[in-house]
């Protein structure tokens, strides 16, 4: 662990144990304050081993296991590409499309995160100098980009309802849907803490992790780390609040959750 960031080192990681080994305790949270540990059985969210649960548990990995690969996912990315290799434009614009939907395109956050900075020292935007460059600021969020948008004959503009003031994409290794939901929660509370924001609303369509965060009762071993860590942080503002909103009114979100999902959405 680097004791500077509070962060795994997951470099040091991989070079002593086995891809499944590293997966799974870079899923492990690590929290500010420190807290006691303790032994649970993931299996279940009461946390409580039985005979019955663990019968239970090996007999749906088993049956996962033997699943088959074929799904609604694979005629939704076949869809994708024939879509994409069908349009009437020059075939290097459709190799570009190609490559964002893979995330592949070379941007500085690809190359700093990939070769650890031996190509790239920065990740910083060469353009605006401002922003890190992934793949959605070099094609949408960019000031050159935003120009390019505005002089083009579609007049798209990448935040017709208002201002998007930061965003983040990575990839984590969690124990469940509601540990990713905090796991984001999180990192919104250190953007609003880097911002120097005072009065802070968060929103999020699952009613347990907001239910939780709301009335400070810590989940019995999903994410209770995660959860202390963000009720530590948000007593820094001067208020922060919870609130569920419906799915429906949180479509963007749910809709690139899926497609990162099934591989139809790029991601940084």
């Amino acid at each position: 662990m680097r004791e500077d960031q509070k962060s795994w080192d997951e470099d040091k990681l991989r070079t002593i144990l086995s891809g499944e080994e590293v997966k799974a305790i870079l899923s492990i949270p690590i929290v500010r304050p420190l807290v006691k540990d303790s032994l649970l059985w993931v299996a279940f969210k009461d946390g409580v081993y039985s005979v019955q649960s663990g019968y239970w548990f090996l007999n749906e990995k088993k049956e996962h296991n033997l699943e088959p690969s074929t799904s609604n996912d694979l005629t939704e990315n076949k869809t994708l590409w024939k879509s994409i290799w069908g349009l009437k434009v020059p075939s290097k614009i459709r190799s570009f499309l190609w490559k964002m939907c893979h995330n592949i395109v070379p941007t500085k956050s690809i190359l700093v995160g990939r070769f650890h900075g031996t190509f790239c020292a920065s990740d910083c935007c060469p353009r605006c100098g401002d922003k890190v460059e992934s793949i959605g600021h070099l094609a949408f969020f960019c000031p050159f980009a935003r120009a390019m948008w505005r002089a083009s004959s579609l007049s798209y503009s990448p935040s017709p309802m208002g201002s998007i003031i930061a965003g983040h994409s990575t990839c984590l290794y969690v124990p469940s849907a509601s540990a990713a939901e905090e796991s984001a929660i999180r990192l919104g509370v250190e953007m609003a803490l880097s911002f120097d924001l005072d009065h802070i609303i968060f929103e999020s369509n699952c009613k347990q992790v907001v239910l939780r965060l709301t009335l400070g009762v810590l989940s019995a071993w999903e994410s209770p780390a995660i959860e202390e860590d963000i009720l530590c942080m948000t007593s820094s503002f001067l208020s922060a609040s919870f609130y569920f909103i419906s799915i429906t009114f949180n479509r963007v979100a749910d809709w690139v959750v899926k497609n990162v999902l099934n591989g139809s959405c790029l991601r940084d």
